[in-house]
């Protein structure tokens, strides 16, 4: 024996051997659950968003007898948003997410199943009360958290790329939910994270992003059901 450290060098993966594995099956399918499970979280979030928003501002007002909107009215709501936001940053775990000041591409590891909650309170005040910040960002936590999630229940010993992985399969599930389109979100998180290089094709797009499931907008129902299913391929390749 001697004292100099022995290192093994790990070989660049083929990801043309990996997509062919039974492996990678199996986590097409794995995605493709946890892509319809986001899917369904992401559309009951933008209806709350929505039902929150057409209470306070357009049927509140008329219920306690108002003729039109009263030009203070925004003002109390921003408040209690402000108060409910302040709360999930101080108290609740994940700083209440994503700092919308450093955009979508801030850093960072994916957002953990503990940090939902603060996440979800965070998001759900400042839209539902009127602050004007998009969907984007809460969505991508909340597809990032239950991936993560449904690795970790599945396989509690998971390697840490598997987690990666179903993490970005459940951000692009969430974020296809608002572009109707999991191509749009693709190149959206493609972009935002910096994947590419050998990493980029083995990341399951397509199974987890199918916006034949549900409509990407409360106002877009109608649009939705007439529209014809968008294909797409299981992953993405790099030229």
């Amino acid at each position: 024996m001697t004292d100099e450290e022995v290192t093994v060098e790990r070989g660049p993966v083929d990801p043309g051997a990996l997509i062919r594995s039974r492996q990678y099956r199996v986590i097409l399918v794995f995605a493709a659950i946890v892509g319809v499970v986001v899917s369904l979280a992401a559309w009951a979030f933008l209806e709350l968003v929505h039902g929150i928003q057409v209470g306070v501002y357009t049927d509140l007002p008329g219920d306690l007898g108002f003729d039109a909107v009263p030009w203070w009215w925004p003002l109390p709501w921003l408040a209690i948003a402000g108060l409910l936001t302040a709360i999930a940053i101080t108290r609740l775990p994940g700083s209440g997410g994503h700092v919308p000041a450093n955009g979508l591409g801030g850093g960072g590891g994916p957002t953990q199943p503990i940090e939902l909650p603060g996440v979800l309170v965070a998001a759900v005040a400042t839209l539902g009360f009127g602050l004007v910040l998009g969907p984007e960002a809460p969505l991508i936590a909340l597809g990032m958290g239950l991936g993560v999630l449904a690795v970790r229940r599945a396989k509690r010993d998971a390697p840490e790329e598997l987690v990666m992985v179903m993490a970005a399969a459940g951000s692009f599930a969430a974020i296809s939910t608002v572009f109707g389109s999991p191509v749009i979100g693709a190149v959206i998180l493609i972009e935002a994270a910096g994947l590419g290089g050998a990493r980029l094709p083995v990341v399951p797009t397509g199974p987890a992003t199918d916006d034949r499931t549900f409509c990407n907008a409360p106002a877009d129902r109608r649009a939705c059901r007439r529209r014809a299913p968008v294909r797409s391929r299981s992953f993405i390749r790099t030229a």
